[in-house]
């Protein structure tokens, strides 16, 4: 996203690390509008800007196109796992090990091909499962969502105990 471009900056200034995970086939030659969100307009940076922006930070693999994947099966599911990786190591110069589930949502099947297409880990969210570490590095669960109104009490207190905190997606899926 072209807000991103300033978020990486300050990300820059602080030497925080993060993860951006990016669907590239949605991205064209140039900027181009994505969504509304909050009756704020969303756009997309273009295509060739993503390794200049994005520098220095881990980029994992979101999807080609961001559909449901547990809607999807056979050639269609592998092909967004598999060509979106390989679109972004063809971008980046460099591998592209981990993958986020768009929406969070991920079964049997899904996690089957993300594990087929060579991943060391995966983002997503199952009902109930929560651990960390995970027992499978494709199945790692965010404590919470950037956006949730737990966000800065579950920070502080992973933070107080010296545990993990992760967090996920900016909830505009």
């Amino acid at each position: 996203m072209v807000s991103d471009a300033r978020l990486v900056d300050l990300l820059r200034r602080h030497g925080a690390k993060a993860t951006f995970s990016l669907n590239p086939g949605l991205y064209q030659n140039n900027r181009s509008f994505g969504w509304l969100s909050e009756g704020r307009e969303i756009w997309r940076l273009g295509l060739q800007e993503l390794p200049a922006v994005y520098q220095g930070f881990e980029i994992c693999s979101h999807s080609m196109t961001h559909p449901y994947l547990t809607d999807l099966d056979g050639s269609r599911l592998d092909w967004e796992i598999r060509a979106s990786r390989d679109l972004l190591e063809q971008l980046f110069s460099r591998p592209v090990t981990g993958f986020c589930y768009p929406f969070n949502a991920y079964n049997d099947p899904v996690l089957s091909a993300v594990r087929s297409a060579g991943y060391h880990w995966g983002r997503g969210k199952r009902e109930g499962l929560h651990r960390f570490p995970p027992v499978d590095p494709l199945e790692f669960s965010p404590t919470c969502r950037v956006l949730d109104p737990e966000f800065r009490r579950k920070y502080e207190g992973a933070k107080k105990t010296g545990g993990a905190f992760s967090s996920g997606g900016t909830a505009m899926n």
